[in-house]
């Protein structure tokens, strides 16, 4: 059946998974201090029930605490403006 990529369904999903992804890799850097090197398509499932599974961890890299802490200024940067607190930015 699938999902047409114009409609307010495909767009709905679309957030709901980015969000998904984000918590996923944001864990895995943030809190497992480690970042999936290999995060394509075929690597990512939707469950049946939302939930972002990862497989295939062979190209793993290691982040140090310096680095963690500078991605996490990032992401934090990143999704203030996502939100509208940064406007004027680009």
């Amino acid at each position: 059946r699938g999902i047409d990529p114009d409609s307010a369904e495909a767009q709905l999903f679309g957030r709901k998974l980015l969000s998904a992804l984000t918590e996923a890799f944001g864990l895995t850097i943030l809190e497992g201090g480690f970042f999936h090197a290999d995060p394509h398509p075929g690597n990512i499932f939707v469950l049946d029930d939302g939930r972002v599974g990862l497989i295939d961890f062979g190209q793993v890299k290691q982040i140090g605490a310096r680095a963690s802490t500078t991605l996490a200024k990032v992401m934090v940067a990143l999704a203030a403006r996502g939100a509208g607190g940064g406007e004027g930015e680009d």
